[in-house]
């Protein structure tokens, strides 16, 4: 990376903010704009028009080459970062009714027994007893963790690509671009696990295939404004070129996601045990909530980059993006 002023001699990040790494289709920008006789408009830092001077776009570099492991995984943390109280109020609003729910009606099952499971002997000497009870309730937290990731990916997804192609959008805005699509978007999630249940019946294998083949459903669907049969046909299309290397990063975003639900939800329980201030059960739900606004815009995050990165891979979207700078215009689509 080079210092400001110095020419860099090394290719940039594929995606990061331009305080990391220099956009050079933004540098020169302003100069092909000159060349084409001006857009008519004043150009903001990125290199597009300048929009709402009220609201100010975040600094997200384009998609300007084909992604690697790293940068999408380094991607979905750089969006949480670019606008944190817009990505986790989204966040906020999927995961915080469900935890209301479960807090009223049993705490423990955020993980109130999680210590004691850990630390107790005797849990692991009566565990094979109470397997087939914890299996359904395993499956059913497993489903709606799931959903959360696909509600949240939706308008994550929308965010992400007014970013990129210099508009603001904001968490309400993305909402309501949706529209309808959410409706879809239900049914498209139904059909995508139906599926995968029916390949977990006769093996492990298919369904984790699946898995992969339909990840990015919910970026296609709220992105192109697709109905569920289309979407769930696209993100097969888009995925099936580069299955492997797909599969290969929504299982190490899975194991990531799951490390950090881990022990971010096992800090609060630690510093009640600590220092013995009782009510073990509310601070894991507690440790369940705050560690589920972290995993679940990293989870959806990662499918919104992959999205994108198949994308620039298979249909070029990053000339799309390209030519789009010098055209571009102030309006936000909204449905």
């Amino acid at each position: 990376m080079s210092e400001p002023g110095q020419e860099s001699t090394t290719a940039g990040p594929a995606w990061a903010l331009p305080e990391a790494a220099p956009d050079t289709v933004n540098d020169i920008a302003p100069h092909i704009a000159a060349v084409l006789g001006g857009v008519g408009a004043a150009t903001g830092a990125n290199g597009f028009p300048s929009g709402d001077k009220h609201a100010e776009i975040p600094p997200l570099a384009s998609f300007d080459q084909p992604l690697t492991l790293a940068d999408v995984l380094d991607g979905s943390f750089e969006i949480m970062k670019a606008r944190p109280r817009a990505v986790f109020l989204l966040a906020a609003s999927v995961l915080l009714p469900v935890a209301v729910a479960v807090v009223l009606v049993d705490p423990s099952l955020l993980g109130g027994d999680a210590l004691a499971a850990l630390t107790d002997s005797s849990t692991y000497e009566d565990g094979a007893a109470s397997t087939d009870s914890n299996f359904g309730v395993s499956i059913l937290a497993t489903l709606v963790s799931s959903f959360q990731v696909t509600l949240l990916a939706a308008p994550l997804a929308v965010m992400v690509e007014g970013w990129s192609r210099g508009r603001d959008i904001g968490p309400w805005q993305a909402v309501k671009s949706v529209g309808s699509g959410w409706i879809w978007l239900v049914i498209a999630f139904v059909l995508t696990h139906i599926a995968q249940a029916v390949g977990a019946v006769f093996l492990v294998l298919p369904a984790v295939a699946l898995m992969a083949l339909f990840s990015v459903t919910a970026p296609a669907l709220a992105i192109e404004h697709l109905n569920a049969g289309r979407a769930i046909s696209r993100s097969w299309q888009l995925v099936k070129s580069r299955f492997f290397p797909t599969l290969w990063v929504n299982l190490l975003s899975a194991v990531i996601a799951g490390t950090l639900s881990f022990l971010l939800a096992l800090l609060p329980l630690a510093i009640v045990e600590l220092f013995g201030l009782g009510g073990e059960q509310y601070a894991a739900a507690l440790g369940s909530v705050g560690a589920g606004l972290v995993a679940l815009p990293f989870t959806a995050g990662v499918a919104v980059m992959l999205y994108f990165d198949l994308r620039i891979r298979i249909e070029g979207f990053d000339l799309d993006l390209a030519l789009d700078r010098h055209f571009a215009t102030d309006e936000v689509p909204v449905r």
